[in-house]
């Protein structure tokens, strides 16, 4: 086996171990109706408070479509984890925030994921993690290029 197949291995290895775990963590979320995905963007909603934060910056972060997202934003507002709010310099422009029962969940779900992330990453020294996440970066580059240029 050629080492860029191994590689690759490797990589969908880790990812469905990563998920596993992230299901376990979710597993609790889901009885409230947070899937991975909201929690998602819960998180990075809540980086961002300070900022306007829009549907397409949520399309451009996660890689996924607009329908999807609309999909998405739509069924988090019902149930009651976001709103949409107009910003001054353009009415068609909906700004996205958490609600207050957001931050309660992104409270909770911070710790638990701080937990898991020391766990994945105790066996990495602070150079090797952004190593890593430079290779990862060029991975999805890479791949996100190829998808342009089919869509072209």
């Amino acid at each position: 086996m050629n080492n860029r197949h191994a590689a690759l291995l490797d990589i969908m290895c880790l990812a469905n171990c990563l998920s596993r775990e992230l299901g376990a963590l979710n597993a609790e979320r889901s009885s409230a109706g947070i899937s991975r995905v909201n929690a998602q963007i819960l998180e990075y909603l809540a980086t961002r408070k300070d900022d306007d934060v829009f549907q397409k910056d949520i399309e451009e972060e996660f890689s996924i479509r607009r329908s999807t997202v609309s999909k998405i934003v739509r069924l988090m507002e019902l149930k009651g984890l976001i709103q949409r709010e107009g910003v001054a310099q353009d009415a068609r422009l909906k700004r996205l925030t958490l609600t207050d029962k957001a931050w309660e969940i992104h409270r909770v779900a911070s710790g638990e994921f701080a937990d898991f992330e020391r766990r994945a990453t105790r066996a990495l020294s602070d150079g090797e993690i952004q190593l890593l996440r430079a290779l990862l970066e060029k991975i999805t580059s890479s791949l996100k290029s190829d998808e342009i240029e089919e869509n072209v």
